[in-house]
This record gives C-alpha cells, structure tokens and sequence, in this order.
C-alpha cells in the first residue's frame, strides 16, 4: 500500500485492492441516501396529510356539537 521507490503510474500509489472498491461504496452510498431522503419526504407529507385531515375532522365536530348544543348534555 501506498508508493514505494518511484511511482510510474498512478495506479502505484493506490492501494492494493484498487479504486474500483471505493467507486462501487460511493455509489452504493448515493444510493441508500437518495432512498432515505425519499422515506423522509413521503413520511413528512404524509404527516402533513395526517394533520389536516385531523384538524378538518375535528372543526366539524366541533362545529356539530356546538349548533346541536351537545356540550350542554355534559354538564
């Protein structure tokens, strides 16, 4: 590993296994890190959907209880 006496080449100076190693781990990380931004992104619109939707749910309800004066009924 590493250069010893006068490199000719640069393929002197790399280590044994060879660049080719290092490539295929690059790609493979770009790889797995565009597939973990997707989840993130799906997950986080979809969280967003989520609360909407909650909130859409719950204002109607609301808005339920309160013309039907079913909150009286509680007390």
């Amino acid at each position: 590993m590493g250069c010893s006496g006068k490199p000719t080449a640069i393929s002197d100076c790399l280590p044994e296994e060879g660049i080719e190693n290092y490539l295929y781990l690059a790609v493979t990380s770009f790889g797995v890190f565009a597939v973990i931004k997707t989840a993130g992104a799906f997950m986080i619109i979809i969280g967003i959907t989520l609360g909407i939707t909650g909130y859409a749910l719950w204002s109607i309800a609301r808005e339920k209880s309160v013309k039907n004066n079913s909150w009286r009924k509680l007390y």
